[in-house]
């Protein structure tokens, strides 16, 4: 069995316990991050000496990155559901490009509106906002070109799994009030995001222990619950 180390609540981890879904792998997974801590434990750091998550171990094997891992894991595939048998490597090239896309790029630009929007003391400018927002508008435009080719069916990769790989941006953030600023926010996302939400295994993948999750965080389940 798979052993998957990271809270449930990242994003990182989320897209990996998808996969696992999508490709009916059993595993175990372990709280460690955030509110849970242990990242800089020396057993752990043995596994991943950059401290973060998700960390895979596979029979002895250990695997940390998540794109490396959702690599890993579709190449394991006898049946080939995520990644076609046949793929050239330009096709090949395509998946990837998209992969970091999401992990470095709009990953990091969606991670700065959040901390923006949410640091304590000091409330964000609109102009610090907008900022933000207007790159993120123009990786929306990206991803929607590159949806609409796909649906068009004539590309037959980068499909929902890899263009997006576990939506980093929610429309419905817990935590987000209503406010001008989580407006902004919500606009951010690429529209095609909202047809991988109605996933039933991505909503398993991020629901998995939440409520045990957040408990044990000291956040309250039953607000969390009705944001999303």
């Amino acid at each position: 069995m798979l052993t998957i180390w990271g809270r449930a609540t990242s994003t990182n981890v989320q897209k990996v316990l998808w996969a696992c879904d999508e490709l009916g792998l059993a595993y175990k997974r372990i709280d460690i991050g955030g509110a849970f801590g242990g990242t800089d434990d020396p057993s752990y750091r043995t596994k991943n000496p950059n401290g973060l998550i998700p960390t895979l171990e596979d029979d002895g094997f250990v695997l940390w990155e998540s794109n490396a891992i959702l690599r890993y894991l579709a190449a394991g595939d006898a049946q080939c559901r995520l990644l076609p048998a046949d793929l050239n490597r330009r096709e090949r090239a395509n998946i990837d490009r998209w992969l970091d896309w999401q992990l470095v790029s709009l990953g990091l630009a969606l991670r700065a509106l959040f901390i923006l929007l949410h640091r304590a003391g000091k409330l964000a400018s609109e102009a610090e906002i907008s900022t933000l927002i207007l790159q993120l508008s123009d990786m929306s435009a990206a991803t929607d070109s590159h949806w609409a080719t796909f649906r068009s069916g004539s590309a037959r990769t980068g499909g929902s799994l890899w263009a997006c790989s576990g939506p980093s941006c929610r429309h419905s953030r817990p935590g987000m009030n209503g406010s001008a600023a989580d407006q902004g926010f919500r606009t951010c996302a690429p529209s095609p995001f909202a047809e991988v939400r109605v996933s039933p295994r991505w909503h398993r993948a991020r629901r998995r222990d939440r409520k045990r999750l957040w408990s044990g965080a000291g956040i309250h389940w039953e607000r969390h619950r009705h944001a999303e």
